[in-house]
Parts: C-alpha cells; sequence; structure tokens
C-alpha cells in the first residue's frame, strides 16, 4: 500500500469520522461515542451509589449501606435503576410482657401496614413512584420499599428520611396500656422527654403520639 492510500486510511482505523463537504479536517470522535460516554456518565444506579457511599451517615456493610442511627436500622441497595430500602422492627408480640390477643395483634398489624404505605410524605418522590413490601413473622416486621431512582443524586437522604418514617410511624402506632421491653420502652421515654409531657407512660404506652 502506499504511503497516500495509508494516510488516507488512517482516520477510519482511528475511528474518526470525515468532516461535512467542504469543511477540512476529522471530527475527533464518531458521534455514538459521545453519546455511550454521555449515558454512563449520567447512569443513575451510578449515582445513586456514589451518593450513598458519600453519604455522613450511612456506613457499607455486607448487605448494603446501613443507616443505624434510629431505633430501626435502615438497609440500602441499588438495582437498575431502582433504590431499595428495608427496615426490620419488632412485632407487637416481641416487645410486649405478657400475652397480646390475637386480634390485638391483627389489627396493629394491618394498621401499620397501612400507614407505611404513606412513606411519600417523607421522600422527593411521589407514591407512583414506590412500591412498599411487608412481611412478618411472630417476631418480626420487616418493610422494603423499592423507590424509582427520578432523583439518584438524593438517595443516601432518602435512605435517613425512610429510617426516620418507620420509626415515627412505628411509635404513632404502640398500643396503649401495655408494659414494653426494650426498644419499644426506650423509644417512648426519649419521645416524652422530648415532648415535655407525662402523657406518655415509658413502661406502658400512655397516649399513642
Amino acid at each position: 500500500m502506499s504511503v497516500q492510500a495509508r494516510v488516507a486510511e488512517w482516520p477510519k482505523a482511528a475511528g474518526l469520522r470525515p468532516a461535512p463537504e467542504g469543511v477540512r479536517g476529522f471530527k475527533s470522535l464518531p458521534s455514538h461515542h459521545t453519546v455511550t460516554y454521555s449515558r454512563l456518565r449520567m447512569d443513575p444506579a451510578t449515582t445513586a451509589t456514589r451518593a450513598l457511599a458519600g453519604h455522613d451517615g450511612l456506613r457499607e456493610t455486607e448487605d448494603g449501606y446501613c443507616y443505624d442511627q434510629t431505633s430501626f436500622a435502615a438497609v440500602a441497595t441499588v438495582e437498575s435503576a431502582t433504590l431499595a430500602v428495608t427496615v426490620r422492627m419488632p412485632a407487637l408480640a416481641a416487645v410486649v410482657e405478657g400475652s397480646v390477643g390475637d386480634a390485638v395483634a391483627a389489627g396493629w398489624y394491618e394498621t401499620l401496614c397501612r400507614r407505611l404505605e404513606d412513606v411519600d410524605q417523607a421522600l422527593s418522590v411521589g407514591s407512583a413512584a414506590i412500591t412498599p413490601r411487608t412481611r412478618s413473622t411472630p417476631e418480626t416486621v420487616t418493610v422494603t420499599y423499592e423507590i424509582d431512582l427520578q432523583t439518584p443524586e438524593r438517595a443516601g437522604d432518602d435512605v435517613v428520611a425512610v429510617a426516620q418514617f418507620v420509626e415515627g410511624t412505628y411509635l404513632q402506632g404502640v398500643v396503649p396500656g401495655y408494659a414494653y421491653t426494650d426498644p419499644v420502652r426506650s423509644m417512648l421515654q426519649q419521645a416524652s422527654a422530648a415532648a415535655g409531657s407525662d402523657d406518655i407512660d415509658p413502661g406502658r404506652g400512655g397516649t399513642p403520639l
């Protein structure tokens, strides 16, 4: 191949495209490279993961990014375009001294599930972008929120908001008249001190907040 032919083939080998007719030189990169770079730079999952890793209140664990500054820890993971936040809390019977009737336990759980669905009040996205999934055992209740990454840069703040929302919602559902063990006893003590009120009996629940 002649020198002229090799020079003519060089731009193609380098992945460059000829300039439009009448314009000298070559474009630096083909357009599809630019589009691919833009997509990588704006990838929601990458942005959300960086937001979680860079948040002061979260720490990375084997299960995901954990926020443990509330009574019930929240663990977050990022999958594709979804932020999943899971919070585990004790069932009513697990924190009451003595027995709890089946009707009371069922009513408590049903009310808790319904209240937990209102998490959009605490987040930066609407309810249509959130899928709550609640499951229970005799000892625990676990809620997982699958949140569309509409605002991935706020992922860390959303995890904190979920943890605080779940804690407050659980405390609102404390049934009065029972003697409670920790962590509910401690939660009631903190709530009573913060409110400066004697309406809440730290040992028996008092009036739900």
